[in-house]
C-alpha cells in the first residue's frame, strides 16, 4: 500500500489530500512548518508561567520563584485556612459529640486545680512509706498509690487542653 501526504502551497495552510493518509508524516510536516498551535493554558497563573517559560534567556525571571512553587504556595495556605477554620467550628457547641457536654473553662481551672492537690496529696503519701519494710501491706499501699498516681496524671493532661468534653450520666 502506497502512503503519500501532499502539500498544497502556501505553506502557511497546510492541507492534505487523502490518499491513505500517513498521519504521523503530516503530524512531523505540521510542526516542521510550523503549523501546529499551542494549547491555550488552562488558567491565568499557566499563562504566566507560558510568557516566563518562553524568554528562557531573559533576564527578568532571574530570582522569581517558579509557577509550581507559587502554586504549592497558594494551596498550602488554602489548607492552613482550612484547618483554622474547622478548629474554630470544633471549638463551638454545634461538633460537641452526642452524648457528652462541653467543660466552661471556670469549671475546667478548678478541676484541674483540684487534681494538681489530689496529685501532690498522694505523692506525698508516697514518699511517706517506709523503704526497707517490705510487708505485704507495705507493697500493696505502694501498688495503690501507683495506681493512683497514674490515673490522677492522665486525668490532669485531659485537663490542661483548652477543650475538654465529658461524658453525660
Amino acid at each position: 500500500v502506497h502512503t503519500q501526504v501532499v502539500l498544497i502551497l502556501p505553506i502557511v495552510q497546510i492541507q492534505f489530500i487523502r490518499r491513505d493518509l500517513n498521519y504521523i508524516r503530516a503530524n512531523a510536516n505540521a510542526v516542521t512548518y510550523g503549523q501546529v498551535r499551542n494549547q491555550r493554558p488552562a488558567s491565568e497563573e499557566d499563562l504566566k508561567c507560558e510568557n516566563s517559560r518562553s524568554s528562557v534567556t531573559a533576564r527578568s525571571n532571574l530570582g522569581k520563584l517558579p509557577c509550581y512553587l507559587i502554586r504549592r504556595r497558594k494551596e498550602e495556605q488554602a489548607k492552613k485556612a482550612e484547618l483554622a477554620r474547622s478548629k474554630n467550628d470544633r471549638e463551638g457547641s454545634a461538633l460537641t459529640p452526642p452524648g457528652h457536654r462541653r467543660v466552661s473553662e471556670d469549671e475546667r481551672t478548678k478541676t484541674l486545680a483540684a487534681l494538681h492537690e489530689a496529685h501532690a496529696n498522694a505523692l506525698s503519701q508516697l514518699q511517706g512509706l517506709p523503704i526497707h519494710m517490705s510487708t505485704t501491706r507495705v507493697r500493696n499501699r505502694q501498688q495503690e498509690l501507683e495506681n493512683r498516681l497514674s490515673e490522677l496524671e492522665e486525668a490532669i493532661n485531659i485537663f490542661r487542653k483548652p477543650i475538654v468534653y465529658i461524658k453525660l450520666d
